[in-house]
């Protein structure tokens, strides 16, 4: 469940659009980065045109920003393709999508967040950091060390770490105390929610999460009670009333009363 700092372009277009950019691309004015003749622009839902073809590389858009190379240089651009600011830290690596009005930044192996004006928020210090949701980022200062929670200030937000810590989603985030022990929800305060029972848990999403019991994936509600029962091999997040799953070796889309609208036929599906 854990995401490491993308720094390839590919991997924002073709994995990040459909998962961590969701809200954006509801939106009518979503623009999409694409490359032509070596060169990337972006284009709207019609494959009109919205931005020129003049950059080394481009990122999708998240809260109102892209990152676009030119020169050899990072910087970010809003909607109508105006510089919001360029990123001088040259020994950095940036390009990850904002998330409440954050961005993580690496340098060496070390993570921290720039914030919406470029200005390094939180220097980086972290072997591993997730992406902010909800106020609230999960980092670790030490392979060795445990996971715990950070606010936008880099302050941390309640005493509780953890073995395996996610992001937030809808208030909860899903927590390993030990190697041992069985995921559980917390909510922004650090209190379990949803006590400790699952194999593997998911984020929320349209106010269920796919969660694994007795080797099969099902959907509970943020109550923790069980909504479609595991019976899945695999099982994706919610988007637009649908939910792509596995049985039986092949994907299909399912409800959230779990009835198939999509009937298994499909190699992968996200």
């Amino acid at each position: 469940m854990k995401k490491s700092l993308p720094l390839l372009a590919a991997f924002f277009v073709f994995s990040l659009v459909p998962s961590l950019l969701r809200a954006e691309r509801a939106a009518s004015s979503f623009l999409y980065p694409a490359c032509r003749d070596g060169k990337w622009g972006f284009v709207d839902s019609s494959g009109r045109t919205a931005l020129p073809f003049v950059w080394e590389r481009a990122r999708p858009f998240s809260e109102g920003l892209a990152w676009v190379w030119k020169d050899g240089k990072a910087l970010c651009i809003n909607r109508k393709g105006k510089t919001v600011f360029r990123f001088r830290a040259g020994n950095a690596a940036v390009g990850d999508p904002f998330r409440c009005g954050m961005s993580r930044l690496t340098r060496g192996e070390k993570t921290g967040f720039l914030n919406a004006r470029g200005k390094v928020a939180i220097p980086p210090r972290y072997v591993t950091a997730s992406h902010f949701s909800d106020g609230l980022a999960a980092v670790k200062l030490s392979f060795a060390g445990r996971y715990f929670y950070i606010d936008k200030r880099g302050k941390r937000a309640f005493k509780a770490d953890f073995g395996l810590a996610d992001p937030f989603s809808e208030g909860l985030a899903a927590v390993k105390r030990g190697p041992d022990s069985p995921w559980e929800y917390i909510d922004i305060k650090g209190r379990t929610a949803v006590p400790p029972r699952f194999e593997a848990a998911g984020p929320f999403s349209q106010g269920l999460a796919a969660v694994k019991l007795d080797g099969k994936w099902g959907y509970i509600d943020r109550k923790g009670a069980v909504v479609v029962e595991p019976r899945f091999d695999r099982a994706g997040e919610f988007a637009c009333g649908l939910a792509p799953v596995e049985l039986d070796g092949k994907w299909g889309y399912i409800t959230p009363k779990g009835e198939f609208a999509v009937r298994p036929a499909y190699d992968y599906a996200s």
